[in-house]
Protein backbone atom coordinates (compact mmCIF):
# COMPACT_ATOMS: atom_id res chain seq x y z
CA UNK A 1 0.00 0.00 0.00
CA UNK A 2 2.70 2.67 0.74
CA UNK A 3 3.76 2.77 -2.95
CA UNK A 4 0.46 2.24 -4.69
CA UNK A 5 -0.29 6.25 -5.39
CA UNK A 6 1.73 9.15 -5.12
CA UNK A 7 0.05 10.49 -2.02
CA UNK A 8 1.24 7.20 -0.55
CA UNK A 9 4.44 6.93 -0.79
CA UNK A 10 5.32 10.36 0.04
CA UNK A 11 3.35 9.79 3.48
CA UNK A 12 5.10 6.35 4.20
CA UNK A 13 8.47 8.54 3.63
CA UNK A 14 7.80 10.64 6.37
CA UNK A 15 6.02 7.98 8.62
CA UNK A 16 9.47 6.22 8.46
CA UNK A 17 11.63 8.58 9.48
CA UNK A 18 9.83 9.86 12.29
CA UNK A 19 8.84 8.74 15.68
CA UNK A 20 10.30 9.16 19.16
CA UNK A 21 13.46 7.61 19.90
CA UNK A 22 14.44 4.48 18.78
CA UNK A 23 14.66 1.98 16.04
CA UNK A 24 12.97 2.97 12.64
CA UNK A 25 11.83 0.39 10.36
CA UNK A 26 14.33 0.43 7.34
CA UNK A 27 13.77 -2.14 5.78
CA UNK A 28 10.29 0.03 5.30
CA UNK A 29 12.70 3.11 3.73
CA UNK A 30 14.50 0.99 1.47
CA UNK A 31 11.16 -0.57 -0.04
CA UNK A 32 10.49 2.63 -1.69
CA UNK A 33 13.88 3.70 -3.39
CA UNK A 34 14.65 2.15 -6.72
CA UNK A 35 17.94 0.42 -6.33
CA UNK A 36 20.56 3.72 -8.10
CA UNK A 37 18.14 6.23 -6.03
CA UNK A 38 20.48 9.02 -4.65
CA UNK A 39 20.11 11.55 -2.08
CA UNK A 40 21.56 15.12 -1.39
CA UNK A 41 20.82 18.19 0.15
CA UNK A 42 21.89 22.11 -0.71
CA UNK A 43 23.62 22.98 2.49
CA UNK A 44 24.37 26.87 3.56
CA UNK A 45 27.73 27.52 4.22
CA UNK A 46 29.82 30.29 5.17
CA UNK A 47 31.19 30.67 1.63
CA UNK A 48 27.56 29.92 -0.08
CA UNK A 49 25.88 26.89 -0.93
CA UNK A 50 27.25 23.83 -1.62
CA UNK A 51 25.21 20.23 -2.83
CA UNK A 52 25.84 16.69 -1.16
CA UNK A 53 24.95 13.67 -2.08
CA UNK A 54 24.37 10.65 -0.92
CA UNK A 55 22.24 7.01 -1.52
CA UNK A 56 19.60 6.33 1.05
CA UNK A 57 22.04 3.48 2.47
CA UNK A 58 24.33 6.15 3.27
CA UNK A 59 21.92 7.68 5.02
CA UNK A 60 20.56 4.96 7.14
CA UNK A 61 23.91 4.78 8.44
CA UNK A 62 24.63 8.57 9.02
CA UNK A 63 21.30 8.62 10.81
CA UNK A 64 20.56 5.62 12.38
CA UNK A 65 22.50 6.40 15.54
CA UNK A 66 20.56 9.76 16.14
CA UNK A 67 17.55 8.31 15.52
CA UNK A 68 18.13 5.42 18.41
CA UNK A 69 18.99 8.39 20.94
CA UNK A 70 16.48 11.46 19.75
CA UNK A 71 13.11 11.85 18.77
CA UNK A 72 12.43 13.40 15.27
CA UNK A 73 9.62 14.40 13.78
CA UNK A 74 9.67 15.35 10.44
CA UNK A 75 5.58 16.72 8.91
CA UNK A 76 4.88 17.53 5.52
CA UNK A 77 3.46 21.19 5.22
CA UNK A 78 2.42 21.65 1.70
CA UNK A 79 2.57 19.42 -1.32
CA UNK A 80 2.58 20.44 -5.35
CA UNK A 81 2.78 17.54 -7.55
CA UNK A 82 3.32 17.71 -11.65
CA UNK A 83 3.13 14.38 -13.34
CA UNK A 84 3.09 13.04 -16.80
CA UNK A 85 2.37 9.67 -17.23
CA UNK A 86 4.68 7.44 -15.45
CA UNK A 87 6.72 10.16 -14.09
CA UNK A 88 6.12 13.07 -11.06
CA UNK A 89 7.67 15.20 -9.45
CA UNK A 90 6.74 16.65 -6.34
CA UNK A 91 7.89 19.41 -4.12
CA UNK A 92 6.79 18.44 -0.99
CA UNK A 93 7.33 21.12 2.35
CA UNK A 94 8.18 20.37 5.79
CA UNK A 95 8.56 21.04 9.01
CA UNK A 96 10.98 18.92 11.58
CA UNK A 97 11.11 19.09 15.49
CA UNK A 98 13.19 16.79 17.98
CA UNK A 99 10.42 15.76 20.11
CA UNK A 100 9.30 18.93 21.56
CA UNK A 101 6.30 19.84 19.73
CA UNK A 102 7.84 23.24 18.44
CA UNK A 103 9.44 23.38 14.84
CA UNK A 104 12.98 23.67 14.58
CA UNK A 105 13.16 23.99 10.84
CA UNK A 106 11.62 24.19 7.98
CA UNK A 107 12.05 23.16 3.83
CA UNK A 108 11.64 21.88 1.30
CA UNK A 109 11.95 17.85 -0.48
CA UNK A 110 11.80 17.45 -4.23
CA UNK A 111 11.33 14.26 -4.67
CA UNK A 112 11.20 12.35 -8.28
CA UNK A 113 9.03 9.56 -8.95
CA UNK A 114 8.65 6.63 -11.26
CA UNK A 115 5.94 4.34 -11.61
CA UNK A 116 7.37 0.55 -12.88
CA UNK A 117 5.75 -2.79 -12.35
CA UNK A 118 2.34 -1.25 -11.00
CA UNK A 119 3.68 1.24 -8.16
CA UNK A 120 5.96 3.97 -7.55
CA UNK A 121 9.62 4.53 -6.49
CA UNK A 122 11.45 7.34 -5.27
CA UNK A 123 14.37 7.91 -7.58
CA UNK A 124 15.76 10.99 -5.71
CA UNK A 125 15.15 13.15 -3.41
CA UNK A 126 16.79 16.87 -2.61
CA UNK A 127 16.18 19.23 -0.25
CA UNK A 128 16.78 22.86 1.16
CA UNK A 129 15.99 23.86 4.64
CA UNK A 130 14.42 27.60 5.25
CA UNK A 131 16.39 30.82 5.98
CA UNK A 132 16.08 33.68 6.75
CA UNK A 133 16.64 34.76 3.59
CA UNK A 134 14.73 32.11 1.56
CA UNK A 135 11.60 31.86 3.37
CA UNK A 136 9.32 28.93 2.08
CA UNK A 137 6.77 30.77 -0.57
CA UNK A 138 3.19 30.65 0.38
CA UNK A 139 2.65 28.40 -2.57
CA UNK A 140 4.15 25.83 -1.10
CA UNK A 141 2.34 25.40 1.91
CA UNK A 142 -1.16 24.21 3.05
Amino acid sequence: ADVAEIDNIIKALYDVISGDAGQRNWERFRSLYVPTAYMGAAVQTPGGSRFVTFTPEEYVRKNDPMFLKESFREKEIGRTINQFGNIAQVFTSYEYDLGNGKAKQRGINSVQLVKEQGRWWIVSIIWQEENKDLPIPASYLF
